[in-house]
């Protein structure tokens, strides 16, 4: 049983260091140091989540996890003929962005939740991540039928969305008033 485990984690950091193999600082590290690759990216992500996980800059770590990799992916995803992952990228953007908005207006009350900060930053990576496709769920769940009826059938050019963002900023702004 422990073989078994053995070779799922040496399955794990050859997969990591495979991926690692694409970024030129990683390499030069390995070859000055004589350390893997995937322990340096290992001992970072545990460095980095303890300090989030005890609010040592907590929402500057967790802000920056949720942007600094997808930023880095949409613009690789811009740069490739492929638009399968540009899909990904921008839904992953658009959940982001509300929920950003979300934190925004609730954060009196989020700065009571402990360890809010280490949830936010698992969270962001749950949308990102391509095994989970977090982004998309919530997108197709929530954001997509809140949204859609908004959207004129046949809208396809800004000048005719217009419209559509009047009528939910009109939405909004009276939902605000009744309460």
């Amino acid at each position: 049983m422990v073989d078994q485990y053995q070779k799922q984690l040496e399955t794990f950091l050859t997969t990591i260091d495979r991926e690692l193999e694409a970024f030129p600082p990683a390499k030069e590290l390995e070859k000055a140091t004589g350390v893997k690759k995937s322990y340096f990216a290992i001992g970072g992500a545990a460095f980095v989540a303890i300090l989030i996980f005890f609010n040592i800059a907590g929402q500057l770590l967790s802000n920056l996890v949720g942007f600094l990799y997808p930023a880095w992916a949409s613009f690789v995803a811009m740069e490739t003929a492929s638009t399968s992952d540009d899909k990904q990228w921008l839904t992953y953007w658009i959940v982001f962005a509300i929920f950003n908005l979300a934190e925004h207006f609730n954060d009196f009350l989020l700065y009571w939740i402990p360890f809010y900060f280490f949830f936010k930053t698992i969270f962001a990576v749950w949308l990102y991540l391509p095994q989970s496709r977090g982004a998309e769920v919530l997108y197709t769940k929530f954001v997509k039928p809140t949204l859609s009826p908004y959207i004129a059938k046949g809208q396809s050019h800004p000048a005719q969305a217009k419209g559509a963002q009047s009528s939910v900023a009109s939405d909004v702004a009276n939902g605000l008033k009744k309460d």
